[in-house]
């Protein structure tokens, strides 16, 4: 309860204070036809600067790093289980912000990428003298995205490991044939990339309908229990969690599941991985699968 009031209080200060905070400040005054502010472009470039020194990642600790960076950087830090974790890291500047997403597998790089997110009014006006400076600072080969660059890097040898260890509690995701139609929400569910807040309505202070939610809907209309198992077996923890609701509830309603999926589904209920759920602006952190099943089933 504690914990849900001081986020209520966050959400609300940040709304006090948005045009105090760089990336939120450019938000509410940055807008179309307003004359190139150089001071806030400056930042960027130093922002730049500020990002390529710490690359490349793979040769980072990331652990230390959190240490590092925690006064002056967002850092959202996210279990995943099995000997992996999901961290990133951002920082606003003037139009833009910097971002560093890394997963790791018993503390090792895997995956990461690197990037700035500029202004939609602007991007164009300084793009050029973001490019110019990530190439100066030794940046290595971006891809242009809208408004931002990015760069990412993956070691497959080290998912294999993590994939193997899941497979070793859960089972082998199986082979599957997936429409166009569901591909969408089956590779939201069953990513490592996607570590869904658990929840049922509005979530976030964008107001916008929770993915997992909508994506695990989409498989229930569909009848595919096979993919539903998929994700159960897979390495989104809360899109775990997403279809063992699901699994659950068809069980009570006289669906007959399978020894194998019922096997995995009490397995899912007691991994020791922490997971979310969110209601509007509260999210609850650090809460067990088997409780949050228990309570969603009831709905």
């Amino acid at each position: 309860m504690k914990k849900q009031l001081l986020l209520l209080l966050n959400v609300f200060l940040v709304s006090v204070i948005v045009p105090l905070t760089n990336n939120q400040r450019v938000c509410a005054q940055s807008e179309a036809g307003e004359p190139l502010n150089r001071e806030w472009v400056r930042n960027d470039v130093d922002g730049v600067a500020v990002l390529l020194k710490l690359t490349p990642i793979e040769n980072q600790n990331i652990a230390f790093l959190k240490i590092q960076l925690k006064r002056s950087w967002s850092i959202e830090d996210e279990p995943l289980g099995f000997g992996a974790n999901r961290v990133s890291f951002s920082k606003g500047y003037g139009y833009s912000s910097i971002h560093i997403d890394v997963l790791t597998y018993e503390n090792q790089v895997a995956y990461y990428e690197i990037g700035i997110s500029g202004s939609p009014d602007k991007w164009d006006e300084y793009r050029e003298e973001i490019i110019s400076t990530w190439q100066r600072n030794g940046g290595p080969e971006f891809t242009e995205n809208g408004t931002g660059l990015t760069y990412h890097k993956k070691y497959e040898h080290l998912f294999d490991f993590y994939y193997r260890a899941v497979a070793a509690e859960l089972g082998e995701v199986k082979s599957v044939n997936v429409p166009d139609t569901l591909k969408v929400a089956y590779d939201y569910l069953i990513s490592p990339f996607n570590n869904s807040s658990v929840g049922e309505g509005i979530c976030g202070l964008g107001g916008s309908i929770l993915e997992g939610k909508t994506s695990i809907d989409a498989l229930i209309q569909a009848n595919r229990i096979d993919l539903i198992l998929n994700v159960l077996r897979g390495y989104n923890p809360g899109g775990r969690i997403f279809a063992a609701i699901a699994l659950t509830r068809m069980s009570q309603q006289g669906v007959a599941l399978d020894a194998e999926i019922m096997t995995t589904l009490d397995r899912v209920l007691n991994l020791d991985v922490p997971a979310s759920t969110c209601a509007g602006c509260i999210v609850s952190s650090g809460r067990r699968a088997k409780d949050i099943v228990a309570e969603f089933v009831k709905r």
